[in-house]
């Protein structure tokens, strides 16, 4: 009972989800392994149905953002087989039938619209990129590019010259102590010479 709950609950939200978008209808041509497209339009929403397209398949389409990351992922296949049956002339009734592939063909693939979609990627069962179409003139949400701001050039920075250190010059006070302790010295020796004589004599 829970798990049939949560089923019921994940569809009412892909209904919601899908239902309150548009969608892209997009005219594609297989010409052998060449895929281009012919048409592109959004239509508000009528009946969309994408069980087909979460069915993996031969080829593959990737929805990406501005960013370049995938939004969706999808799957799908060319309509080209066709059944053709042969007429007898002689009795006008149909003889065989066989399926035949068609090449080239067009096919109509509906996706879900989103606002931040820039382009949509069609890729072969090899995932070679085979188609890019570009939807971004349809986007809502485009990111603003970062403004540049100009590159102003520092101006250099001129070297001050340093000037050079000048000796100070010894100030007047300086001078008198550097006299007084020579002085001093001076007098120091002649008492010491005086002092060591006068015990010689003795």
């Amino acid at each position: 009972m829970k798990k049939q709950i949560i089923y019921i609950l994940i569809s009412l939200l892909l209904i919601l989800e899908v239902s309150a978008m548009n969608y892209y209808e997009i005219e594609v041509i297989k010409d052998n392994e060449d895929i281009s497209y012919k048409s592109l339009i959004v239509k508000p929403f009528d009946e969309l149905d994408l069980s087909k397209l979460d069915q993996p398949n031969k080829f593959t389409i990737e929805m990406v953002d501005f960013n370049d990351k995938l939004i969706k992922r999808f799957f799908f296949d060319f309509n080209d087989e066709r059944l053709v049956e042969s007429i007898n002339p002689k009795t006008g009734l149909i003889d065989s039938s066989e399926l035949k592939v068609i090449d080239p063909v067009t096919d109509l693939i509906r996706l879900p619209y989103y606002e931040n979609a820039k382009e949509i990627i069609i890729y072969d069962k090899d995932l070679n990129k085979k188609l890019t179409i570009d939807v971004s003139s349809y986007a809502k949400t485009i990111p603003k590019e970062p403004e540049e701001k100009p590159v102003i050039e520092k101006e250099k920075e001129e070297p001050i010259e340093k000037i050079p250190k000048t000796e100070k010059k010894p100030t007047n006070n300086t001078m008198f102590i550097i006299f007084g302790v020579i002085a001093f010295i001076i007098l120091l020796f002649i008492i010491i010479k005086i002092i060591h004589s006068k015990k010689i004599n003795n």
